[in-house]
């Protein structure tokens, strides 16, 4: 059996960023986007070789990937090489641009329905560092362009969403509940919920403008990550270097 020690050194080696390349895994916001990618599929260019992007779910990231171009990253929707944006060898309606960082970094690519795209999908990308994301807390990223204000519990902190905002409420298990108001508004209610607190988990959230009416002004993702499923990975990771 692994010892803690073990599995933790090989957690921090899967986390550490590859040299000169952007890691990134990808998640469809909705079952539609989910449908389409599974039936058409999705691949990308790195060091010459075609790479697909398989095991893409709603609520939980793809396995990670690599890329070690410049500039933007094409995502071809037919399982062909993408080409390059100066280049392209798929049509318009077939292919997604994702503009990655520069350097190092480790990313998450949400794709989204976007009608203004000729292929109808949009590449929304954040930063996803694990390192800066410890257990029990919630990472927020705010997609619509506009400040948004997040309250946690009755006496908790006011939290200004204008760009990606981490928070631990911290202690045990318990329910807290979240109100979301736009800032120049703060009367307004614009969501509100009661999110299940874990310490041995943490959430990504994402917040966008509803697309349909009736879901309200707001929609929300809520991605939960455990730890004993961190665990069992990086169990899996040590079993597999070791033969």
């Amino acid at each position: 059996m692994n010892s803690p020690i073990h599995i933790l050194l090989v957690s921090l080696l899967l986390a550490m960023p590859l040299s000169g390349a952007v890691r990134f895994t990808v998640i469809a916001w909705d079952q539609v986007v989910l449908k389409r990618l599974e039936e058409r599929g999705l691949s990308y260019v790195s060091g010459g070789r075609l790479r697909v992007v398989d095991d893409i779910h709603t609520l939980k990231r793809s396995p990670r990937h690599r890329w070690s171009g410049e500039g933007i990253c094409l995502f071809s929707l037919n399982g062909e090489d993408p080409g390059t944006l100066e280049e392209p060898k798929v049509v318009e309606g077939e292919r997604v641009a994702v503009s990655f960082p520069g350097g190092e970094a480790e990313v998450l690519v949400m794709l989204v329905p976007d009608p203004r795209e000729a292929s109808g999908l949009a590449a929304k990308v954040y930063d996803d560092s694990s390192s800066k994301f410890p257990w029990g807390a919630y990472r927020v990223h705010n997609g619509t362009g506009s400040p948004l204000l997040m309250k946690v519990g009755p006496a908790g902190p006011r939290l200004l969403l204008a760009k990606p905002t981490l928070f631990s409420p911290r202690g045990e298990r318990r329910n807290i509940p979240v109100a979301v108001v736009a800032e120049a508004d703060p009367q307004r209610l614009l969501f509100s919920s009661v999110w299940k607190h874990r310490p041995d988990q943490r959430r990504l959230v994402f917040i966008s403008r509803a697309g349909d009416a009736r879901k309200g002004v707001l929609e929300l993702k809520v991605i939960p990550e455990r730890l004993s499923e961190y665990q069992r990975a990086a169990e899996r990771a040590t079993e597999d270097a070791g033969g």
